[in-house]
């Protein structure tokens, strides 16, 4: 895996961000290199579906716990709203 795999790799718009996060981790874990906080967070942050990177990308934060939990509550919130309708709907809560 290479940073450009890491680059390209998005989350579909049906894809709950918690399947994302697997996914994505699954390629981070497969790095030959770790990668600070901070690049992690920015990357996770551009590669979440357009209903919630804009969110995420004018906001700051410190762990990327955070901004995976402000991810998961801008996913339900859009669930909430019938903005986006997911595959599996059970993994978003």
């Amino acid at each position: 895996v290479t940073m450009t795999d890491l680059y390209s790799t998005r989350q579909y718009d049906d894809e709950s961000i918690t399947d994302f996060v697997a996914r994505w981790r699954s390629l981070i874990n497969q790095l030959t290199f770790q990668l600070p906080q901070t690049e992690l967070i920015e990357l996770f942050t551009w590669a979440c579906a357009r209903h919630i990177s804009p969110t995420l990308q004018v906001q700051t934060f410190r762990t990327f716990d955070e901004a995976f939990t402000m991810a998961r509550k801008l996913e339900i919130q859009a669930i909430e709203e019938k903005k986006i309708q997911l595959r599996n709907k059970n993994l978003a809560f």
